[in-house]
């Protein structure tokens, strides 16, 4: 098992145990963190979540969670965001209202629109498709077409293009599917339940410096 410290940010939602056994059985050592003065301790942060985008952000506001984000991100550090976890490195959010995200990499997080023959929430496998190399990224083991599991009713649309590492097709519609910009990676799917494809991106996460 790596030395290396992944924290995972635990501010009462989401999915953490299986997050925890994804990293652990990825050979890294996972921490629940509770406390925003400790986050230093960590040389990596994995910031998961499941649920509404407002509450979420509520309770890490509540721990002083979102600030100590931002300045762990400014270390050059990396850090993982999954699932609802991605949609809060956005700056916004229009899930049930307006919500401030953090701000990480700018753009905001939308509803997926509603088509004919086509069921929201997206549950289920789909193949991501790159939009340009994942190389020195937690993804650089993947390929276009590698499948993830997705549970999700919104998505994030960021300002760059750029910054959209790879993308699914969902209703007609091209939907982010990973974002990445430097130390600041997101992906909406679930590693931690995407069978060995899920595991290699954290251990990925270990040499993505």
């Amino acid at each position: 098992m790596s030395n290396k410290k992944v924290g995972v940010i635990d501010y009462g939602a989401g999915n953490l145990f299986s997050v925890g056994r994804g990293l652990n059985a990825a050979g890294l050592k996972a921490f629940f963190v509770t406390d925003s003065e400790k986050l230093n301790q960590y040389d990596a942060l994995v910031l998961p979540g499941v649920g509404a985008f407002g509450d979420g952000m509520n309770k890490l506001r509540s721990v002083g969670m979102d600030l100590a984000i931002v300045e762990f991100a400014k270390s050059g550090r990396q850090i993982l965001g999954i699932c609802l976890g991605m949609q809060f490195l956005m700056s916004w959010s229009y899930e049930f209202g307006e919500h401030k995200g953090l701000d990480l990499i700018p753009g905001n997080v939308n509803v997926i629109p509603e088509r004919k023959g086509w069921r929201v929430p997206n549950i289920g496998w789909c193949p991501i498709k790159f939009m340009r190399d994942p190389e020195e990224t937690p993804f650089m083991n993947a390929t276009s077409g590698t499948d993830f599991y997705f549970v999700h009713s919104y998505y994030c649309i960021p300002d760059k293009s750029s910054d959209v590492l790879a993308t699914i097709e969902f209703s007609e519609l091209t939907l982010t599917a990973i974002i990445s910009q430097g130390n600041v990676h997101g992906c909406q799917f679930h590693p931690e339940i995407s069978g060995q494809y899920g595991i290699e991106i954290y251990n990925a996460f270990y040499n993505s410096d």
